[in-house]
């Protein structure tokens, strides 16, 4: 507020507090990629030890999925609720972590969970056909 100003331009406190914004901006990338990392290593160490080693590439998959989530789908009036966030990538860990510890032997078994999970949380929300079919292609680039 300018102290020089007429009375009549001059904007109340009371009125003026209604106006403050806060923004955030949103983690890069490889904050986010230590962070599901450890999340990651943290939610393994029950399973079988040959599954263990994966940790750090189940975090990068997701990590690279979300990435592609976020920059190809985003809401539109059409689409308002493609309203995806980092907290869809630890609702998949927290997903693969329910399942039972002697289910997973092999790399596959955990690469078949990740996908489940992943089309779950993401999956489910796309009604438009391309979308899908978008999200089913990249999903299958990134496991592979």
């Amino acid at each position: 507020m300018a102290t020089n100003a007429p009375e009549a331009e001059r904007v109340s406190k009371r009125a003026l507090h209604r106006f403050f914004l806060i923004a955030l901006d949103e983690p890069r990338l490889e904050t986010m990629r230590a962070r599901l990392t450890e999340q990651a290593g943290r939610m393994v160490t029950e399973w079988p030890s040959s599954v263990q080693l994966h940790a750090p590439r189940i975090a990068a998959a997701l990590a690279d999925i979300c990435q592609r989530v976020f920059v190809h789908l985003k809401p539109t009036p059409m689409k308002a609720h493609y309203t995806f966030s980092w907290r869809d990538a630890y609702k998949v860990l927290v997903g693969m972590q329910m399942i039972e510890t002697n289910s997973l032997q092999r790399q596959a078994d955990v690469m078949k969970l990740f996908y489940h999970e992943c089309y779950r949380n993401f999956g489910d929300r796309l009604l438009m056909t391309h979308d899908r079919s978008w999200f089913t292609r990249a999903l299958e680039e990134v496991c592979r």
